[in-house]
Protein backbone atom coordinates (compact mmCIF):
# COMPACT_ATOMS: atom_id res chain seq x y z
CA UNK A 1 0.00 0.00 0.00
CA UNK A 2 3.02 2.29 0.27
CA UNK A 3 2.60 5.04 -2.27
CA UNK A 4 -1.08 5.04 -2.96
CA UNK A 5 -3.29 7.97 -3.05
CA UNK A 6 -4.64 8.56 0.31
CA UNK A 7 -8.75 8.52 -1.82
CA UNK A 8 -7.64 5.19 -2.93
CA UNK A 9 -6.93 3.95 0.45
CA UNK A 10 -9.78 5.30 1.96
CA UNK A 11 -12.07 3.35 -0.37
CA UNK A 12 -10.20 0.26 -0.01
CA UNK A 13 -10.31 0.78 3.95
CA UNK A 14 -14.59 1.43 3.35
CA UNK A 15 -14.91 -1.76 1.63
CA UNK A 16 -12.76 -4.00 3.83
CA UNK A 17 -14.97 -2.55 6.82
CA UNK A 18 -18.28 -2.85 5.06
CA UNK A 19 -16.82 -6.58 3.99
CA UNK A 20 -16.05 -7.44 7.52
CA UNK A 21 -18.94 -6.14 9.77
CA UNK A 22 -21.05 -8.19 7.04
CA UNK A 23 -18.81 -11.16 7.80
CA UNK A 24 -19.27 -10.51 11.25
CA UNK A 25 -23.26 -10.29 11.10
CA UNK A 26 -23.42 -13.21 9.36
CA UNK A 27 -21.11 -14.77 11.69
CA UNK A 28 -23.34 -13.92 14.63
CA UNK A 29 -26.03 -15.50 12.45
CA UNK A 30 -24.64 -18.80 11.02
CA UNK A 31 -21.81 -19.36 13.22
CA UNK A 32 -18.76 -21.40 11.79
CA UNK A 33 -20.78 -22.68 8.83
CA UNK A 34 -20.33 -19.53 7.39
CA UNK A 35 -16.75 -20.17 6.78
CA UNK A 36 -17.00 -22.44 3.74
CA UNK A 37 -18.23 -19.42 1.90
CA UNK A 38 -14.24 -18.34 1.69
CA UNK A 39 -11.32 -19.84 -0.05
CA UNK A 40 -9.37 -19.28 2.68
CA UNK A 41 -11.66 -21.02 5.47
CA UNK A 42 -12.29 -19.72 8.55
CA UNK A 43 -8.09 -19.48 9.47
CA UNK A 44 -7.17 -18.20 6.38
CA UNK A 45 -10.08 -15.39 6.36
CA UNK A 46 -9.31 -14.24 9.72
CA UNK A 47 -5.55 -14.12 9.04
CA UNK A 48 -6.22 -11.90 5.85
CA UNK A 49 -8.81 -9.76 7.86
CA UNK A 50 -6.47 -9.16 10.84
CA UNK A 51 -3.50 -8.21 9.10
CA UNK A 52 -5.23 -5.73 6.92
CA UNK A 53 -6.73 -4.18 10.22
CA UNK A 54 -3.31 -4.29 11.26
CA UNK A 55 -1.93 -2.70 8.09
CA UNK A 56 -4.88 -0.08 7.80
CA UNK A 57 -4.26 0.85 11.43
CA UNK A 58 -0.91 2.41 10.80
CA UNK A 59 -1.47 3.82 7.62
CA UNK A 60 -4.58 5.23 8.74
CA UNK A 61 -5.52 5.34 12.04
CA UNK A 62 -9.05 6.57 12.95
CA UNK A 63 -12.51 5.23 13.64
CA UNK A 64 -12.82 3.32 10.12
CA UNK A 65 -9.78 1.68 10.93
CA UNK A 66 -10.79 0.90 13.93
CA UNK A 67 -14.09 -0.06 13.27
CA UNK A 68 -12.29 -2.47 10.74
CA UNK A 69 -10.51 -3.84 13.78
CA UNK A 70 -13.59 -4.53 15.89
CA UNK A 71 -15.40 -6.12 13.22
CA UNK A 72 -12.55 -8.38 12.31
CA UNK A 73 -11.45 -9.46 16.34
CA UNK A 74 -15.02 -10.28 16.92
CA UNK A 75 -15.06 -12.97 14.74
CA UNK A 76 -11.81 -14.04 14.74
CA UNK A 77 -12.27 -15.33 18.55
Amino acid sequence: MPGKPIQSLLVSLADKTHNAEAILFDYRELGDQIWSRFNGGADGTRWYYTELANVFAKAMPGRLADRLGRATAAFSV
